[in-house]
């Protein structure tokens, strides 16, 4: 990402650090402005400083009864052994007590040493959580060592988290900001055609920018459940071909306007049950039909046919739309599914917001199928949507069916 920011080898710098911070890779104390205004309280450092030895001793409390248990244990056995030799208890009582202070002793000095290597780590954690701490030091120990890598590394995903939100939000910014612009457009024609003397002679006018404005606010509605998109799916059992039938029968009037005629190329009698869910399929084929639409009846003025066709690849279904359009240039293809990547064809062509294959790219990923494009030189531009088939049957391989002519056959299925 550009504007990713980089974790030092020897210091984790907290998000809401100023670029003036003066504290540097392995430094260990809080900002000196805030080390000043503490020295000012001396009454409130001590109290810090009980409760952190307080803390430091009952997270060892296990530890330390245990070294002084085996110390009292080992000094009993030696009392016993000592008296059943006859050793007299007067001369055995100085050793007893020496070894016990040599014990209690080493203990301190453990203790000590211990608290000095952890105190700043521990003060540096502290003040990190309340965010008067800009950075965790490295320190002597290997689990101190631990500690500021597993930091680093939480706060790494952090930042990668934050960055794709904040993306992710200038998207929805930038998206809905051109959205509201070209959906002016629309408006502002629907106002004009109403206001003109003859306006039931516009009907077929209307009517497109009427459809302009539907599509727009069909796509912005499932751009905002496309976040929640898991708590909005459910995985059913759906007749892919008849779902492409009412979808091209509703399309009826836009077929007709824009003299486009859909049609199957393949056909197959077996059933297309596929596994999706129905509402976001419908979305996916919706854009798909729309870009058909938009791109290919602006590239001329003639009738064209926007072939259909289903095929099966063992559990696999291939459903793929291809029209007679401009086709994308080669350098376009690899950046289609970017959002608001408009390409070549955006600059020749009205209403192109890039992102249309975006969202049908998300929503395609999310149902876990498949999409790919292809776009020959000579023009056109095939779109195929992989499904996960219901009982797939290996004796059906959605091969084309033949006339007696050795001709592929077709069906025209707008009306």
């Amino acid at each position: 990402m550009g504007h990713q920011q980089s974790v030092d080898d020897n210091t984790l710098r907290h998000p809401l650090a100023e670029k003036t911070d003066p504290l540097g890779a392995g430094q260990s104390g809080p900002n000196p402005s805030r080390r000043s205004a503490k020295s000012l309280d001396p009454g409130r450092e001590r109290v810090k400083a009980r409760r952190e030895i307080g803390r430091f001793l009952r997270d060892r409390l296990d530890w330390i009864l245990l070294v002084l248990g085996n110390a009292f244990l080992v000094m009993a056995w030696f009392s016993l052994s000592f008296a059943q030799e006859g050793v007299d208890f007067d001369r055995l009582g100085p050793v007893v007590l020496y070894g016990g202070g040599i014990t209690f002793g080493l203990l301190l000095v453990f203790l000590l040493v211990d608290w000095l290597r952890w105190r700043p780590v521990g003060r540096s954690l502290q003040d990190l959580a309340a965010g008067q701490q800009r950075s965790v030091p490295v320190g002597p120990l290997y689990i101190q060592r631990q500690i500021r890598d597993a930091v680093r590394q939480l706060e790494r995903a952090r930042l990668a988290e934050h960055h794709r939100a904040q993306a992710e939000k200038q998207r929805h910014l930038d998206f809905m900001n051109q959205w509201v612009h070209q959906m002016k457009t629309p408006v502002s024609a629907l106002s004009l055609l109403a206001q003109h003397p003859d306006a039931a002679s516009y009907r077929a006018e209307m009517e497109e920018e009427l459809d302009t404005l539907d599509q727009g606010l069909e796509m912005v509605l499932h751009m905002a459940r496309l976040n929640e998109f898991a708590l909005d799916f459910h995985l059913d059992r759906v007749d892919l071909k008849a779902e492409v039938n009412r979808i091209v029968g509703e399309r009826k009037r836009q077929w007709i306007r824009h003299r486009l005629f859909p049609r199957w190329e393949k056909e197959d009698d077996g059933s297309w049950d596929v596994y999706t869910d129905s509402k976001w399929n419908r979305f996916v084929l919706d854009q798909l039909f729309n870009n058909a639409i938009k791109y290919a009846s602006q590239h001329r003025d003639t009738s064209q046919y926007l072939h259909l066709s289903l095929q099966k690849e063992g559990e696999r279904v291939h459903f793929t739309i291809r029209d007679e359009g401009p086709g994308i240039p080669p350098q376009d293809i690899p950046r289609v599914f970017d959002p608001f990547f408009t390409g070549e064809n955006g600059r020749r062509f009205a209403q192109a917001t890039g992102m249309g294959l975006y969202l049908v790219k998300q929503v395609v990923d999310s149902l876990g199928h498949g999409i790919r494009i292809k776009s020959p030189l000579k023009g056109g531009t095939s779109v195929c949507v992989t499904y996960q088939s219901v009982g797939a049957n290996g004796n059906e391989t959605g091969e084309e069916k033949k006339d007696a002519g050795g001709q592929v056959s077709h069906e025209n299925i707008w009306g």
